[in-house]
């Protein structure tokens, strides 16, 4: 005698559209070509991916690419986007993208100061300023290449330790002097 099986009671609102998701990941292709964002959405392309990892039983996500750079992890985001840490696989060497966010990715006024920022700093060659190595537009996705250098961020340098005034200072005179010669 086999066991009986229940009626499907009712779901809540979203849960077929979960399942069928869930679905779709499960039968996909693991051997396919990491994935390339949505235009726009590069974040939602590595939740996505980070999801895929977590529900079927890796502990890595595959990378999201954005050009030839593989993206590994968010560094930080702010008002005007993100800044991710990304592979250039190229060049063999680890480069900070900074990412047009898409609430403003279609504004041309938006666009073309990222373009002029990148054309600035691509011809500073100052200690206190962060080298622009590449820039560019993957579908709808503005994006700059800078040097990555690995460390905290100023509010984590304040909070670490008690600084003396002439610590805090130096910093941002430090800053100064890059912001003056961009």
């Amino acid at each position: 005698m086999g066991a009986a099986v229940a009626e499907p009671g009712p779901t809540a609102p979203g849960v077929d559209e979960l399942g069928a998701t869930v679905r779709d990941v499960a039968v996909a292709d693991t051997a396919a070509p990491l994935p390339r964002p949505p235009d726009d959405v590069v974040g939602g392309a590595m939740v996505r991916e980070a999801a895929r990892a977590k529900l079927f039983g890796s502990m890595r996500a595959r990378p999201v690419q954005l050009g030839r750079y593989r993206l590994l992890r968010r560094l930080g985001r702010g008002g005007m986007g993100e800044v991710m840490l990304a592979h250039d696989p190229e060049l063999d060497r680890n480069v900070a993208i900074k990412l047009l966010g898409s609430g403003v990715t279609g504004d041309g006024q938006a666009r073309g100061r990222l373009a002029r920022e990148a054309r600035a700093l691509a011809r500073l060659d100052h200690p206190n300023v962060v080298p622009i190595h590449d820039a560019g537009v993957v579908g709808e996705q503005v994006w700059l290449a800078m040097e990555f250098i690995d460390g905290g961020t100023l509010r984590a340098w304040l909070a670490a330790h008690r600084r003396t005034r002439a610590a805090v200072l130096e910093v941002l005179r430090a800053a100064g002097r890059g912001l003056a010669a961009a």
